[in-house]
């Protein structure tokens, strides 16, 4: 998206409070790949996800997974009554993370060929997603492909 259309946006956008935690996620998203990015390609080290066979999306959805678990482990404790204590990163930073992680993802899937999927689960071959045996692919929907079931009834 061009900076202006960017900045179109948002000024339409009536919730400042959305507008800040967009901010927040924004500034995570620089201090992180500060961290582990180079200045040549911004993601890659979430790109490593393809020496182990995986996509990087996919990889980055792992991540995603493990905010999801962080956060659930949370909710646990707080139905249960117990104290919620974060050890390394407060709850709403996971929250965040996840925001972060989910773009990212979008982005890594973005540039990944259309219907396309490279994976060890899928035999380790370049499949296209509407040719596994989900009842939505075989109807043509594979945009509601059910990766699991395919992968199981591809074995």
């Amino acid at each position: 998206m061009q900076a202006a259309k960017l900045h179109d946006l948002v000024d339409q956008c009536h919730n400042p409070r959305f507008l800040a935690i967009i901010g927040e996620v924004l500034a995570m998203h620089n201090r992180k790949s500060a961290d582990y990015a180079s200045t040549e390609d911004p993601l890659q080290n979430v790109r490593t996800a393809g020496e182990y066979g995986l996509e990087p999306w996919i990889g980055v959805q792992l991540r995603l997974d493990d905010k999801r678990n962080r956060i659930k482990g949370a909710i646990r404790k707080m139905l249960s009554g117990k104290p919620v204590t974060m050890a390394n990163e407060a709850l709403r930073d996971s929250f965040v993370d996840r925001i972060v992680y989910a773009i990212i993802a979008l982005q890594l899937y973005d540039e990944t060929p259309s219907g396309t999927h490279s994976s060890p689960i899928l035999g380790g071959a370049t499949n296209t997603v509407a040719k596994c045996n989900c009842e939505n692919c075989k109807a043509g929907e594979d945009d509601n492909c059910k990766i699991v079931e395919c992968n199981q009834a591809m074995r």
